[in-house]
């Protein structure tokens, strides 16, 4: 079958559930997320300060508004091989962030945050928990609950995220980090996580709301 990803419907995807099963099994299923080329879009056209929706009766290109919002969802969906690379790597070199992610999703759960559209998802916690740890606020010698401690803390002090945090940037990233931040706070982001390639804010779905929580 299909759904939207996180209620969004232009981020269709293909849910696979097994037949036959029986109990608690019935609630097991795949999504899958179709997710475009690395190189089909030019980095670039995706920053938050471009315009890649026209609008009607501005004929002047330089005069059209930036479409952050747009412009995330292109670069999420651009990056999520890359993405799925980064997390692999962290959390091989550190075990205890797989369990400390699947108590954070079991926190958001129990509390009704979990798939709301402008709240923090699996994967914005995830790549928090590899921020963490490329941050050396956690190690590999530490349990998954004090993993999960440091990440509470982290979230506990909305400032961190409305000033920006980003993972330790590729080589071949355009912008330095301070620059880079500084792009994506003018593009009216309430949250900012910026992936290592400097572009992607995979926290752009959180809303002021969303942070608050």
């Amino acid at each position: 079958s299909f759904a939207c990803f996180r209620g969004a419907p232009r981020k269709p995807i293909l849910v696979i559930a097994p037949a036959g099963l029986k109990g608690l099994s019935k609630k097991f299923a795949v999504n899958i997320l179709p997710c475009l080329p690395p190189d089909l879009i030019p980095a670039a056209r995706l920053r938050p300060t471009r315009n890649n929706v026209r609008v009607v009766g501005i004929s002047d290109i330089a005069e059209q508004p930036p479409t952050p919002s747009y412009n995330a969802a292109l670069a999420e969906d651009s990056g999520m091989a890359r993405h799925a690379a980064l997390l692999h790597a962290a959390f091989s070199a550190c075990p205890p962030l797989t369990e400390a992610a699947v108590l954070l999703k079991v926190w958001l759960r129990q509390r009704g945050l979990a798939g709301a559209p402008d709240g923090a998802g699996g994967f914005f916690l995830s790549m928090l928990l590899a921020l963490l740890y490329q941050d050396r606020a956690v190690n590999p010698k530490m349990s998954s609950y004090q993993v999960l401690r440091a990440a509470w803390v982290f979230l506990s002090d909305p400032t961190r995220l409305a000033s920006g945090a980003a993972l330790r940037p590729l080589p071949t990233a355009k912008l330095t980090t301070g620059e880079a931040l500084a792009e994506f706070r003018a593009g009216g982001a309430a949250a900012i996580l910026l992936d290592d390639s400097l572009g992607v804010n995979v926290a752009a779905r959180l809303s002021k709301g969303g942070v608050a929580e």
